[in-house]
């Protein structure tokens, strides 16, 4: 009989701390029966023993497993298998949610590591969703690019807004391709936007804060800086393309909204001053033209040249000089090698220009002319080199023309001939003009 009481005072005591009736830290009378214990709520159900031990509900042990056998309940990391004490009454959680919050092993905290650095493959980037998984980028360009392991989608598109709301751009601005460079290239992950997902964005930001004047809400949206490595030359490189394809003024880098744009693509750049990018595009210049000159030594040996010419709203004359020529694999190709001010569009200002910007070393049509008017003073030359000293030294070392190069005038006149201005301003070209002797 006694052992079926105390039977039946166990059954008491684990139903009533099942429904928090009694205070654990105190002892259950012996004197309870079964029969005087409260009945149950109807519709209540009794938990099930679960078969691995009791219901832990700390999220630590996502990354925590308890080690079998020990005196002391003892848990080890599942990622760096270090160990610590865990027992329920005398050590806690704590130390393991620490340890997890720290641990380098730990996939999670990895993504959160400001000094880990993605990679991504080109400039249309296809990010991987799963966050348990390294974050790569995989795109068309076949290139590594480092990309930001914070990147906020909506952060950029918000800072593209502010960049067309405060520097006042048109909407179109983000369809342009010196403006997707810039993009692309301070943070490799963003999927740009089209003009109307823009156009709806400074919309919903004009109730946005219409809403906030209304409520006198003033908030601080301070962002935080993320250390992300990024090539500070690349980005005045594609600033320097976002300014000159898009036909920006330097000023525009010192402007409110581009420098928001550019800290929320790339927080560690630092903004160049328009004076830097100025000189920056005169660098690109005389990169560019030394590229072209070799491209014409190399790739071509006739050329087809022709000229554009217009005026500017402040009645400025202009002309642009193209060269057209066949590469080796047989491939039409154009390249501008000139753009320049002229005084008016007649026909010997344009040939006057052209002959400046091709800065031939012999100069053909000024040769030509020399030839011819010196043809007609033979017998004038001949005197002074027997009469006057001067004439003489003046030549120097070459010496004065010889009688054999005074025959041969006529016909290096015949071929130069070829190379003079016609009446209407066009340049023309019978035989072959090395392409690289452009300047």
């Amino acid at each position: 009989m006694e052992q079926g009481e105390g039977n039946s005072q166990g059954g008491q005591q684990g139903v009533l701390e099942h429904h928090h009736l009694v205070d654990n830290s105190q002892p259950i009378q012996a004197a309870i029966a079964a029969d005087e214990l409260p009945p149950l709520p109807i519709g209540s159900k009794k938990r099930k023993p679960n078969a691995n031990g009791p219901r832990r509900s700390s999220k630590v042990w996502l990354n925590f497993n308890i080690l079998p056998d020990g005196p002391i309940p003892t848990a080890a990391c599942k990622h760096c298998h270090q160990r610590y004490l865990c027992h329920s009454k005398t050590h806690g959680t704590s130390n393991l949610k620490a340890h997890s919050e720290k641990c380098k092993s730990n996939p999670a905290n990895i993504l959160k590591d400001p000094t880990q650095t993605n990679l991504s493959f080109g400039d249309d980037a296809h990010i991987l969703k799963d966050p348990t998984q390294t974050n790569l980028s995989f795109g068309d360009g076949g290139s590594l690019v480092p990309s930001s392991q914070r990147f906020n989608a909506q952060a950029c598109r918000n800072a593209i807004v502010l960049f067309v709301i405060l520097d006042q751009h048109s909407f179109r601005v983000v369809e342009s391709e010196g403006f997707k460079q810039l993009c692309r290239q301070l943070q490799p992950q963003m999927t740009i936007p089209s003009r109307r997902t823009i156009a709806r964005d400074c919309f919903q930001l004009y109730l946005a804060e219409k809403l906030k004047l209304k409520a006198l809400f003033k908030s601080d949206c301070s962002r935080e800086n993320f250390g992300v490595l990024h090539n500070a030359q690349a980005c005045r490189n594609a600033i320097v393309l976002f300014v000159i394809l898009d036909q920006h003024s330097f000023r525009v880098v010192e402007s409110e909204g581009f420098k928001q744009l550019c800290r929320q693509l790339q927080p560690q750049m630092t903004i160049p001053s328009r004076r830097t990018i100025a000189r920056d595009c005169f660098q690109l210049y005389l990169a560019e033209k030394l590229k072209l000159k070799a491209l014409f030594k190399s790739d071509c040996s006739r050329v087809a040249l022709t000229t554009d010419c217009w005026t500017s709203v402040q009645n400025l004359g202009y002309m642009t000089l193209t060269a057209h020529f066949i590469d080796k694999e047989w491939n039409y190709q154009k390249r501008i090698i000139s753009f320049s001010l002229v005084s008016n569009h007649k026909g010997d200002t344009i040939g006057r220009k052209i002959e400046e910007v091709l800065d031939v070393s012999t100069r053909w049509n000024s040769t030509y002319m020399m030839l011819e008017a010196a043809e007609k003073y033979q017998a004038a030359f001949d005197k002074l080199e027997s009469e006057d000293s001067g004439y003489l030294t003046w030549f120097g070392v070459a010496g004065p023309p010889t009688s054999d190069d005074w025959e041969r005038v006529p016909s290096i006149c015949w071929i130069f001939k070829d190379f003079l201005w016609s009446d209407k301003g066009f340049f023309i070209v019978a035989t072959s003009v090395p392409a690289h002797s452009f300047s």
